[in-house]
């Protein structure tokens, strides 16, 4: 069974309130035996309120059908089709065979994509005139604060670029046009969110960043802010310190944290210093149900009113994110990790610490991390090649590596959207002079498609890079 591509043009005749149908035949190739099925009322019964909906796109894949509607998105799951969310970007790896988040939106959706063949890149712009870009196959993406309201239109021209073009009365054309450096624009892009942090080391080079819920957000409600998008950046202190993030992972652990990222210390984090005396007393630490009294014993000097969502940091124990200050001998907290911390326990002066990453605006933030790999291709192939294999003919790939800096444990990622279509091998190796080599080797089975297929190579590891 087959859905034929000429539903887009008898659907673009039809007025919305029409309905939304679908035609099906048998082969490629319509018959007047064939029928059409309005799947409006199927999608109306997954909406709350009325339906005024009508079709923008229609995209089929290999397994799922998308409608893209006024409404939101729709996949079908066996003909049934499942609401996707109204403030959503999904994403495809493997051909549409399945699906995954990649931008999550708040109070804006997407009014328009722009797609730039030659640097494989796509933009897209909000009803807030916010502008998100990101790579295929990567599942990260950088918001640009690059709006006025004199434009009108992004392109992107032969070479990659993306142009803004946008109202000007003192030209000719009343129009102007401007490149976008959006190398710049990714540095200074800020992934972070308002929700605190509580910071846990696992070792000198590996901590564990715990992403409590916000004070105004209902608990169950709540969704983690912490995504895969974050893999690979920065989470860098204001003050000094920074630590390149490797996993996200939802945390069930405590019931007031939702996430937890595991990141690589790439410069030391500062603490609240030793002259602060608070820190030079002993610390009594009691467990009081789902919450933990933190006591100052025999202190001079106690706790401040800005120690609110610092964390306390007591190596080989769990974390304590301070949600009150009582006194100034006493906080509240709640723990990182509570079934693994003892009911009560002591820590003596200078055993114990304290880092600020709360939810106050300027505190820290998540940005690109730099680029630490710069590779070359031995074929001096132009960035995202169209290559032609007949049937049972090879191709092989291979790149140099020079590393300026620790390029974590991922370096290459290699995706094939129709797995059955390509046979593919690598190998890795170091020459005599400590340059990495790595080699893809690429070999056609069937003469699909005219036989042609097209390559994204590109490091994973940097948003900016081709």
């Amino acid at each position: 069974m087959q859905i034929l591509s000429i539903v887009l043009s008898c659907l673009d005749l039809m007025p919305y309130d029409a309905g939304i149908y679908l035609l099906v035949t048998k082969s490629a190739f319509t018959s007047v035996h064939d029928k059409w099925f309005d799947v409006k009322p199927v999608i109306c019964s997954l909406i709350k309120g009325d339906c005024n909906i009508w079709l923008l796109d229609i995209a089929l894949t290999n397994r799922h059908l998308v409608l893209l509607t006024n409404r939101g998105l729709f996949i079908s799951h066996s003909m049934l089709f499942q609401p996707g969310e109204d403030a959503q970007v999904w994403y495809s790896k493997d051909g549409g065979n399945s699906f995954d988040v990649l931008i999550k939106l708040k109070n804006e959706y997407v009014i328009k994509a722009v797609a730039c063949p030659y640097s494989y890149t796509v933009i897209f712009i909000t009803s807030a005139n916010n502008i998100y870009y990101t790579k295929p196959g990567l599942s990260k993406y950088a918001l640009f604060n690059y709006w006025d309201r004199r434009t009108m239109a992004f392109s992107c021209d032969h070479c990659g670029n993306i142009i803004r073009i946008f109202s000007n009365e003192s030209t000719p054309t009343g129009l102007s046009v401007e490149f976008i450096d959006h190398k710049s624009l990714i540095a200074i892009d800020n992934a972070g969110f308002s929700r605190p942090l509580a910071l846990q080391y696992v070792t000198r080079l590996k901590a564990l960043f715990f992403e409590h819920i916000s004070w105004i957000e209902n608990d169950v409600d709540s969704e983690p802010m912490f995504s895969s998008a974050h893999v690979g950046k920065l989470l860098k202190l204001s003050s000094v310190g920074s630590a390149e993030i490797t996993e996200v992972h939802k945390y069930r652990g405590s019931q007031h944290f939702l996430a937890v990222a595991i990141a690589r210390i790439v410069v030391p984090y500062h603490a609240e210093p030793f002259y602060r005396r608070t820190l030079m007393n002993k610390l009594l630490i009691v467990k009081k149900g789902d919450m933990y009294h933190l006591e100052l014993l025999d202190a001079e000097y106690g706790f401040i009113a800005d120690d609110f969502e610092k964390t306390v940091v007591v190596p080989g124990y769990s974390s304590f994110l301070i949600v009150r200050v009582f006194s100034t001998n006493l906080v509240i907290a709640h723990g990182t990790m509570p079934e693994q911390t003892p009911d009560y326990f002591i820590v003596e002066e200078r055993q114990w610490f304290m880092f600020d990453f709360g939810s106050k605006s300027g505190t820290w933030s998540i940005v690109e991390n730099e680029c630490v790999m710069s590779t070359e291709e031995q074929n001096n192939l132009i960035p995202n090649p169209i290559l032609f294999l007949d049937i049972n003919d090879s191709y092989q790939l291979t790149f140099d590596l020079s590393s300026i800096g620790f390029a974590g444990s991922k370096t290459f990622e290699v995706v094939i959207g129709n797995q059955v279509l390509l046979d593919t091998d690598s190998e890795t190796y170091y020459d005599k002079t400590g340059r990495g080599v790595i080699i893809h080797y690429i070999r056609n089975k069937f003469n699909v498609r005219s036989g042609h297929w097209k390559l994204a190579a590109g490091r994973r590891d940097h948003l900016a890079a081709n």
